[in-house]
């Protein structure tokens, strides 16, 4: 029992350091800057294009709007040649489909930093594609 103990005390202080760190990385992050959008979303969308160019695809009919509900800036864009949208809120990233939730939706407490969470979500998002990107690629 002591070792249990022990054990709950130990994740307990690497939770406590841990939302130490990911409060610290995130001060200003989720802020919407003079363009109107946070540093989050500036970090977060050339790296899902660049995924995307990677395969042959892009980001179409971009907007920056205020979804219902929301309340906060979000970039909204559809991928060429699917029936997917991304949508890049102040603090947050989500892959629909066909305006359905598809799996994909990470926000600020899915990672200590901006920069992971942007990661997690490009290589998410590009593993959830990765059918309709091998369908694109195979020759017919």
């Amino acid at each position: 029992m002591l070792h249990v103990t022990r054990r709950l005390l130990e994740w307990n202080r690497e939770r406590v350091e841990w939302n130490r760190r990911h409060v610290a990385a995130w001060v200003g992050q989720d802020v919407p800057g003079p363009s109107g959008l946070s540093p989050f979303q500036v970090l977060c969308e050339p790296r899902l294009v660049e995924m995307l160019e990677r395969h042959g695809h892009s980001l179409e009919d971009r907007a920056l709007v205020h979804l219902a509900g929301a309340g906060e800036p979000c970039v909204q864009a559809k991928i060429s040649g699917m029936t997917r949208e991304v949508l890049i809120y102040i603090d947050q990233a989500e892959l629909l489909d066909a305006g359905k939730r598809s799996g994909v939706n990470l926000e600020q407490w899915d990672a200590l930093t901006p920069e992971e969470l942007v990661e997690k979500f490009v290589s998410a998002v590009e593993q959830a594609l990765e059918p309709e990107f091998t369908k694109r690629e195979t020759p017919r």
